[in-house]
């Protein structure tokens, strides 16, 4: 399969996180508003004896996602906890410029309890630097990533900054506000103007080229993305659509999955994962208007998916996972959900875990 690194410019503020399952969604009622139901029909008909176009979910620009890994063993943990208390408060500051436990030591170098909260903070961590990856990938494990922060940094990414917004409704009757009005709240993910985010994603096709792709994602997006679009929110744009070769261990005995994962049984079943849950709606003018059926409902079942990060044991790594999901959507038979992931062949320690 050729793999291509494709650059998004997110130029608005988000209802919806960028995920590869509500790109894949945009990008199919692309399809049947330009090219029609048939065209729609016909592209989805493919995946079920090959695959003709694969997506990850995006990482922000020098990122991939975290692995899901099991904690480091007590020896580890506490090996890291000796390397963070031996180091000057200033390298942490330098390292770890959004730790906010290492911005709050009160020494030169952090007490027992200060360099706990800092490993504390390093969990959280989201994003791993591509040249994290590159370092571990052939002994992919949580102590090597942290050890890897610890020494050279975790990098800062531009994400959108979450933020809840107030709203409240006006009263048709009397055109105020108040008792008669709606004071409710929603999420949305804010950008700085003057630094746009800018992700990228990885597309797997045999099918299609650079050009090819680039039209249909910027397709896809000409409306805009995710919640709230009529609204203005989740303006994005394709900047690039480039080949790339696959970070890829020596010696792989699992992979690390891209995006989030529906598996089909055929795929290996040990490893270290997380859940996690999509409530799918309906896209297009069947959000907000009847199906041809008549009826209208715009909400698909929930589908307990893998989450991206997942690492899955296997000595034969395959380049995806995952399947199209069928009878997703209790009313409308013709509805499906992407879950599918590219995959990247990494080497993990399981001895004493799995």
């Amino acid at each position: 399969m050729k793999w291509f690194d494709v650059t998004l410019k997110v130029q608005s503020a988000l209802g919806t996180l960028l995920s590869a399952d509500t790109l894949f969604g945009h990008l199919c009622w692309s399809i049947r508003y330009r090219d029609g139901e048939k065209a729609l029909g016909d592209f989805l008909a493919a995946y079920g004896a090959d695959v003709p176009l694969l997506l990850s979910d995006p990482c922000p620009v020098g990122f991939w996602q975290m692995p899901i890994l099991p904690r480091p063993r007590p020896q580890e943990e506490n090996h890291l906890l000796k390397i963070i208390q031996s180091t000057d408060k200033t390298v942490l500051e330098k390292n770890l410029s959004d730790c906010k436990p290492a911005q709050r030591i009160t020494g030169l170098r952090p007490t027992f309890v200060e360099a706990f909260d800092i490993l504390k903070w390093l969990y959280t961590l989201r994003w791993l630097p591509e040249e994290a990856l590159n370092s571990t990938i052939n002994g992919l494990s949580s102590a090597a990533i942290l050890n890897w922060f610890l020494e050279k940094g975790c990098g800062q990414p531009n994400i959108p900054k979450e933020t809840v917004v107030p709203h409240n409704t006006i009263n048709r009757l009397t055109g105020a506000t108040g008792d008669q009005g709606s004071f409710f709240f929603t999420r949305e993910h804010h950008i700085d103007p003057g630094d746009p985010p800018v992700f990228h994603l990885v597309a797997g096709s045999d099918c299609y080229t650079a050009e090819q792709i680039s039209d249909l994602l910027t397709g896809a997006l000409a409306a805009g993305y995710g919640k709230f679009k009529s609204r203005g929110k989740g303006h994005v744009t394709v900047e690039s659509v480039k080949p790339i070769i696959l970070p890829t261990a020596q010696n792989p005995n699992a992979v690390m999955l891209l995006a989030a994962c529906a598996p089909t049984a055929n795929d290996p079943t040990d490893g270290f994962w997380k859940l996690a849950t999509k409530h799918g709606k309906l896209g297009g003018h069947w959000a907000v208007g009847p199906h041809p059926s008549g009826k209208h409902n715009p909400y698909k079942r929930p589908l307990m998916m893998l989450a991206a990060g997942t690492i899955l044991k296997t000595d034969a790594p395959r380049p995806c996972y995952g399947r199209l999901v069928e009878n997703i959507h209790p009313d409308f038979a013709e509805v499906r959900h992407y879950g599918l992931s590219p995959a990247i062949p990494v080497c993990c320690d399981f001895s004493e875990d799995l």
